[in-house]
């Protein structure tokens, strides 16, 4: 559907800020009127052996804890270790400090370190990739998505993404959601580019796309850099080869 000339929000323009860390469920999106993968359709993790930090098993004869944890709760803690001090943190000592509880809440809710870190980025493609595309896809019109998709990028924790991302350099299996979330934010960038009339969708969705990766390295961001991205894309938007 032709744009006239109304710019596509994505996930490069809305340039990295320094935001609080956002910790809330999202339900399966919608992409372009067809369902984004569901739950038993999108990647998950093997259920591996747990490292050796984390085989031991509860300690025998421990009562009900005093404190109870939600699974929520282990995940929030998890999430903002890895913001603050990257995936080394990520050891059942930290986590039961944060918490103040004992092994037997995390076995309970998670049985193990694999079961614990795919609850991590499952929670993390949910709330950075789907819940963004279901709230721009609340719109009719895809010059309306794309403004309404930008607004709610704006507003992610851009630490925690490149936290995730280093994550992925040293584990294969976290590596692998990774490459899912890009490969579901770049298609998700080529409709909005189609619907818009735009030429070359799929070339505009991986220079916008990397453009936002790029610029997340980038912080606080250069004065005047979310313009020049605009206008270097609009140059190439209007570019026929």
């Amino acid at each position: 559907m032709p744009g006239g000339g109304c710019r596509t929000a994505d996930w490069s323009l809305a340039l990295p800020s320094t935001g609080g860390l956002r910790l809330s469920a999202a339900g399966d999106s919608r992409l372009g009127g067809s369902p984004l993968p569901s739950q038993h359709h999108r990647h998950t993790l093997p259920t591996a052996e747990p490292l050796d930090l984390f085989a031991a098993e509860p300690l025998a004869g421990v009562g009900p804890v005093a404190v109870r944890k939600s699974r929520q709760d282990w995940i929030d803690a998890g999430m903002a270790l890895l913001r603050a001090e990257g995936q080394q943190a990520l050891t059942i000592e930290r986590l039961l400090s944060e918490l103040g509880v004992t092994k037997g809440s995390f076995y309970h809710h998670f049985g193990g370190l694999a079961n614990y870190r795919q609850a991590l980025l499952q929670w993390w493609e949910e709330d950075f990739t789907h819940r963004p595309i279901q709230e721009a896809w609340k719109e009719s019109k895809p010059a309306l998505r794309a403004q309404r998709l930008n607004k709610v990028i704006r507003q992610l924790d851009y630490p925690l993404d490149i936290a995730i991302r280093a994550w992925g350099l040293r584990h294969p299996e976290v590596a692998q959601t990774v490459a899912s979330v890009d490969r579901q934010r770049i298609d998700c960038l080529i409709e909005l580019h189609r619907d818009q009339g735009h030429r070359q969708p799929e070339i505009l969705a991986y220079l916008e796309y990397t453009a936002f990766i790029g610029g997340q390295q980038i912080q606080p961001a250069p004065e005047g850099a979310e313009r020049a991205l605009h206008q270097a894309l609009e140059l190439w938007r209007n570019y026929d080869p």
